[in-house]
């Protein structure tokens, strides 16, 4: 593997005016990941994961079946993938500080809605709310174009560890959530989070949040920059990198092959994932696997997904992203050859750690190609654009799965499917090579 992937082509337009410095004791950055890794991770208690500890409570008390509680997921899937390239854009413009700010008002609205529900309608209103703004406006786009502008050199790392927190919160969050339903039921718990994302992200986002570190006087990563080439006329570099860096616009990254073809990998890789979320714990009830054992499985499997995260981030700092993606995704297809194959507690376990920290690991991946391609000054409107089409693929895996066994009697042929389908994904990855300079970009490096 060679870092390839992360040479520039030339020079591009300059971000920003230098402007006084903000003197932190640390990189000011850090605080920047630290507000979003908060943010991500309460945004975790809407994914199906959290959401899986409400089915019975919510059913039981409200007389609902199943799939009539069910379909808001669905639903707030769509809305996410609604917001994204919305969300995505604006803070390419404006920066997050605003926008993350009135998400977490609308989020904590969303919970506390939830809280006090009383009719089918009203959940599907207040939790596709709150699923769909805190998926793009809490995690999602705009805290993934936040650390990607303030972070080059040590984007992986920081991306990895942003995106490992909206896993991570539930392997510690769904323990504790059901002891406030066994203690003061489970609206007690939407409260809660509504509380909690009013007092842990509202505040600091407000006060925090910057768009990028040349509009408070800083460099990425901290770098110190280099005296002799400070000017008035555009931003300070580091001390032995280029002065300004590429950047498509959203129009151009579309009209690229490669775009197309990291759509076509994240359509395919949420498809998967999605299904395995869903479906695993199930798959494993059917096979034999104890309940105990299934349900450390489900808590091992959110921990090994957040853990790749940051994993795979660290190794995309030092080898190309793109081979990584697919290897990542290939292991995670011999995962899910082995969970066809072995039986029994201990192969659950094992493999469903292993499918984690492989497979899982592909989105942050994903997210560094995005970055490394097409640069930093439209990554919100790029990955917005390809983010809703992946949802698609997430929202609509569980009901193909559902339907495959309901035709079958058995997940084995859909679950065949799927090792097909990361194969499918990998062979995405390996045609998305660097996409070509635009004209507009290649005239400015011929210059």
């Amino acid at each position: 593997m060679t870092r390839s992937d992360h040479e520039t082509d030339g020079p591009a337009t300059p971000l920003a005016t230098p402007k006084p410095p903000i003197t932190t004791p640390f990189y000011y950055g850090w605080l920047i990941l630290a507000v979003t890794v908060v943010a991500a991770g309460l945004s975790g208690t809407t994914s199906q994961l959290f959401t899986s500890i409400m089915v019975n409570p919510l059913t039981d008390e409200m007389g609902w079946t199943r799939t009539q509680m069910a379909g808001a997921l669905t639903v707030g899937v769509f809305a996410t993938a609604a917001l994204s390239p919305i969300l995505g854009r604006l803070t390419d413009k404006h920066g997050p500080r605003a926008i993350m700010s009135v998400g977490a008002v609308v989020v904590a609205a969303g919970f506390v809605a939830v809280a006090n529900m009383r009719n089918l309608w009203q959940w599907y209103v207040s939790y596709v709310i709150a699923r769909g703004v805190a998926q793009a406006a809490l995690s999602g786009v705009v805290s993934s174009t936040t650390i990607t502008n303030w972070f080059i050199r040590k984007r992986g790392r920081a991306l990895g560890i942003m995106s490992s927190s909206f896993q991570l919160s539930s392997t510690f969050l769904i323990p504790l959530a059901q002891y406030v339903i066994l203690r003061w039921g489970w609206r007690i718990v939407y409260m809660l989070l509504g509380a909690a994302t009013a007092v842990m992200v509202l505040i600091p986002a407000a006060v925090f949040l910057r768009k990028r570190p040349e509009d408070i006087g800083l460099l990425p990563d901290g770098a110190q920059p280099a005296a002799a080439t400070v000017s008035e006329s555009g931003p300070p570099r580091a001390a032995g990198t280029q002065s300004t860096e590429i950047n498509f616009t959203a129009k151009e990254a579309m009209a690229t092959r490669t775009f197309w073809w990291l759509v076509g990998a994240q359509f395919v890789t949420l498809l998967v994932t999605g299904s395995v979320t869903f479906h695993l714990v199930a798959y494993f009830t059917d096979i034999g696997v104890s309940p105990g054992a299934r349900a450390f499985a489900a808590s091992l499997f959110a921990f090994a997904s957040g853990f790749s995260n940051t994993m795979w981030g660290y190794l995309a700092e030092r080898f190309s992203e793109r081979l990584l993606g697919i290897a990542a995704t290939l292991l995670g297809g011999a995962s899910m050859v082995l969970i066809i194959l072995l039986r029994g507690d201990l192969a659950a376990l094992l493999l469903t750690v292993f499918y984690g920290a492989t497979a899982r690991g592909q989105g942050a991946v994903l997210q560094l190609l995005i970055a490394q391609y097409y640069g930093r000054a439209s990554f919100g409107a790029v990955s917005g654009t390809l983010l809703p089409i992946g949802y698609i693929g997430l929202g609509i895996g569980p009901l193909i799965g559902s339907v495959v066994y309901d035709l079958t009697g058995t997940y084995v042929a859909f679950l065949v499917t799927l090792v097909g389908l990361h194969v499918l994904s990998a062979l995405f990855l390996l045609a998305a090579v660097r996409p070509r300079l635009p004209e507009r970009l290649r005239t400015a490096t011929a210059r």
